[in-house]
């Protein structure tokens, strides 16, 4: 198995783009997958058994890289929200790019303050199959 490439964000462009310090010296490419991560974690741990526990990583959000330098790679959000329409069919059905910093969630043990993502957090690729974690919805 092919040891994933992980970094830290070092910079937060915008409300759709980031940096990671990680770039096409450490085999980053335009299109991979990034989890952005939370320092928290979801305890799996098992009722009948307190020794039996497991952590859920929690990512913040993941980003796709759209360009690449020598040491560092730019991302952006990917995912979309599609609407229906505001009041019924006055107006079309339309879809708008992930934000990261989300105001909702549905994972309520997390603090929202988790959410945000900042400098310093870390980067982990995903692979093909998806994050094994759980990614914050926006």
């Amino acid at each position: 198995m092919t040891e994933r490439i992980t970094g830290r964000v070092v910079r937060v462009i915008d409300r759709e783009r980031l940096v990671i310090n990680r770039g096409a010296e450490d085999g980053v490419h335009v299109g991979m997958r990034f989890a952005i991560l939370s320092p928290v974690t979801i305890d799996l741990s098992d009722p009948d058994d307190p020794e039996r526990r497991h952590e859920l990583p929690v990512a913040r959000t993941v980003v796709k890289v759209t360009s690449v330098e020598e040491q560092f790679a730019i991302a952006q959000t990917f995912r979309t929200v599609k609407s229906s329409g505001v009041f019924g069919n006055l107006t079309a059905p339309s879809e708008r790019p992930e934000r990261l910093d989300a105001a909702d969630t549905a994972v309520d043990e997390i603090d929202p303050a988790e959410r945000t993502v900042k400098v310093r957090d870390s980067a982990l690729e995903v692979l093909e199959n998806g994050f094994e974690g759980v990614v914050l919805p926006f």
